[in-house]
């Protein structure tokens, strides 16, 4: 029951959409009305040009609107400088830690070089010292 409702409704609603869709006529005296607007607005723009004062206003207006539009767009560029300067300091700081990591790295790794190269340098300076010190011992450990 409640589907044969369902497709009822929705025949419903297909109807009332359809004949939204479909145009409909203007409403009389519509297109005289317009025409007539038309001509007062073209009425008023010849006498704002040749009145100083109705003109002296629509400049102050006009100028105010692109004073307005100059602040946005500086305001717009400030923003958009302002980012790009953030975002590449940002990176900069980004670089400089990487070298400090890096270098960081490469004085441990000498560091350590330098352990063994020292070490190495202790054995050869006792080998050469003593040279039967050695032979006896690895001897002595031998059964």
């Amino acid at each position: 029951m409640t589907e044969a409702n369902n497709a009822g409704q929705d025949r419903e609603l297909e109807a009332v959409l359809l004949a939204l869709r479909s145009p409909c006529p203007a409403p009389q005296g519509f297109a005289d009305r317009v025409l007539a607007q038309a001509g007062s607005d073209r009425a008023e723009a010849r006498t704002a040009a040749t009145s100083p004062v109705v003109s002296i206003d629509k400049t102050a207006q006009g100028s105010a609107w692109h004073a307005a539009s100059h602040r946005a767009a500086w305001l717009r560029s400030g923003i958009a400088a302002g980012v790009l300067l953030a975002v590449s300091f940002g990176g900069w700081l980004e670089h400089r830690h990487q070298q400090q990591v890096a270098g960081e790295h490469a004085r441990q790794q000498a560091l350590l070089a330098l352990r063994i190269a020292g070490s190495a340098w202790r054995n050869v300076q006792q080998k050469a010292a003593f040279p039967d010190f050695h032979t006896q011992t690895h001897q002595e450990n031998q059964p």
